[in-house]
């Protein structure tokens, strides 16, 4: 039996039969994947990774409009003219959708909700240091966050995770031996670390109900989620998905969306090109002071459009 993703490879496989005078028997249908439903799955989901394009945005916002208007008068048309016009000012439709569930406010969307917090509450910028970058294998050394208030830091959290190195040469000490190169971190610094799980309860509790920043946030996160699920902690894995429900935001893609014409937008670049304080040591503690530096800068640049959404 042969089971293929289109109809099209279904007919190609037909005709190499037909040629061959071979029998069979065709059982298709449509394909599943063209279908609308499942291509609006898939806009949910690159919008959910902050990688929907305009397309993705032309037909969710499109859905969502002819979801919750009644008189069904608006076209398709209206929609792709109103995504242009966003794009047109610099603002991603992301940027006016409310990051929460069943906002109370129509226009608490995620860019003023970002610069609320950071001018009258507080947000947790965090960054990891990780033995490498294969998420199955790689291990957390180092968690370091800063909660920062009005552009000022009232808190730091900056803590490294005993992954218990040997010296016997294991895979493990090999791949940590080889990212010291990057971060710095000694081995004398692990050993006097604390347990995985003391350091990420710790961290949740840091956090708290705060809003949280990363720069390439996928990266931190998928590091948190891949630590949390080895450790098989129920409690853990709870508070894990707590945090994913506060507000987060990639000062990555916020760099992206509002320094549009910058030719890098790793960290160190935009330090350097913006001029700003700071250093992208590699260190996490020294990396979430470079963030919020970056951060503070970004704020300046969304009040000056939170005007025209």
């Amino acid at each position: 039996g042969l089971l293929l993703p289109t109809n099209k490879s279904a007919e190609n496989f037909c005709n190499f039969f037909d040629h061959y005078q071979l029998d069979y028997f065709l059982v298709s249908a449509s394909d599943l994947l063209q279908h609308d439903i499942i291509q609006d799955w898939f806009s949910i989901i690159r919008a959910h990774k902050g990688s929907a394009n305009r397309i993705d945005w032309y037909k969710l916002t499109y859905r969502i409009a002819q979801s919750s208007n009644k008189s069904k008068n608006i076209t398709r048309e209206n929609t792709i003219r109103f995504v242009d016009e966003l794009y047109e000012n610099g603002i991603s439709v992301s940027d006016v959708i409310s990051d929460q569930p069943c906002p109370k406010k129509i226009f608490n969307y995620r860019l003023k909700s970002l610069v609320n917090a950071w001018d009258n509450d507080a947000v947790v910028i965090f960054d990891t240091e990780t033995t490498g970058l294969n998420f199955n294998k790689a291990k957390i050394v180092q968690l370091a966050a800063i909660k920062v208030q009005a552009g000022k830091i009232i808190d730091v959290f900056d803590r490294y995770i005993n992954i218990g190195l040997t010296d016997n040469f294991s895979e493990l000490d090999i791949d940590f031996d080889n990212s010291s190169q990057v971060h710095k971190i000694t081995r004398e610094q692990i050993a006097a670390g604390d347990t995985e799980l003391d350091v990420l309860s710790s961290f949740f509790d840091f956090v708290g109900k705060h809003p949280l920043i990363a720069h390439n946030m996928n990266f931190d996160n998928t590091m948190l989620r891949m630590a949390v699920t080895n450790l098989d902690s129920f409690e853990l894995e709870t508070r894990f998905n707590d945090i994913t429900f506060h507000s987060q935001f990639d000062s990555l893609l916020l760099a992206k969306s509002l320094l549009p014409n910058e030719e890098s937008y790793k960290l160190e670049n935009l330090l350097k090109s913006q001029k700003l304080e700071g250093t992208n040591s590699h260190n996490a503690l020294d990396d979430v002071k470079a963030t919020a530096s970056l951060v503070n800068l970004l704020i300046g640049k969304a009040k000056e459009k939170l005007a025209s959404i």
